[in-house]
């Protein structure tokens, strides 16, 4: 009796253990959300592409950097606009995601299409006009709906009912968060 009394007592502490865990972990991700626009948190980044203009006077380049302090870090994207002259290193960086990586592409000779990569990075920058160029944002929301939908099935499958309810919590406001962003800022493709 007593070994099942410490059993039990010792299987309630490993998944208060489990939980506080995963909350901490929603925590630290969420505060380095917050924080992953200031470039001191930031590795220098590498350049993942580098998309020229069709008229080659432009260059859009996306940086992929890893950010936050150690134990809550995340990776960034950055997209910047450069001139396409070898010579020259000004650029201004025109866009900004946490996790997820953007899909950029040129719709004319001064025009650029930016398509957010996710719904759960947070969006800290989206210029629309820089050197001439002007910036479009282009979000099918009924996709990122889906796919929000999907990651909140997947955790309420990997947690705990209390667990997954203090997640998914979260997880609703980063949608609406990315939302409220693509109503103000973008070309919505599909109405939720």
């Amino acid at each position: 009796m007593l070994k099942a009394a410490i059993r039990t007592l010792a299987l309630a502490t490993l998944a208060g253990a489990l939980f506080f865990a995963a909350f901490l972990y929603v925590i630290v991700r969420g505060t380095c959300s917050l924080i992953v626009c200031d470039d001191k948190w930031c590795e220098p980044g590498a350049i993942a592409s580098d998309i020229a203009s069709p008229d080659k006077r432009h260059l859009a380049r996306i940086y992929h950097s890893f950010c936050g302090p150690p134990g809550g870090a995340s990776n960034s994207y950055r997209v910047a606009l450069r001139g396409n002259d070898r010579h020259t290193n000004d650029e201004v960086i025109i866009f900004r995601q946490e996790d997820d990586e953007p899909l950029v592409r040129w719709i004319g000779t001064d025009r650029l299409s930016i398509s957010p990569g996710g719904w759960n990075g947070l969006i800290s920058r989206s210029e629309h006009e820089a050197d001439g160029v002007n910036i479009q944002y282009t979000v099918d929301l009924k996709a990122m709906f889906d796919a929000s939908v999907n990651e909140q099935k997947r955790i309420t499958d990997q947690f705990s009912s209390d667990q997954a309810e203090g997640i998914n919590s979260i997880s609703t406001r980063g949608f609406g968060r990315f939302r409220s962003w693509a109503e103000r800022n973008a070309s919505v493709s599909a109405d939720r």
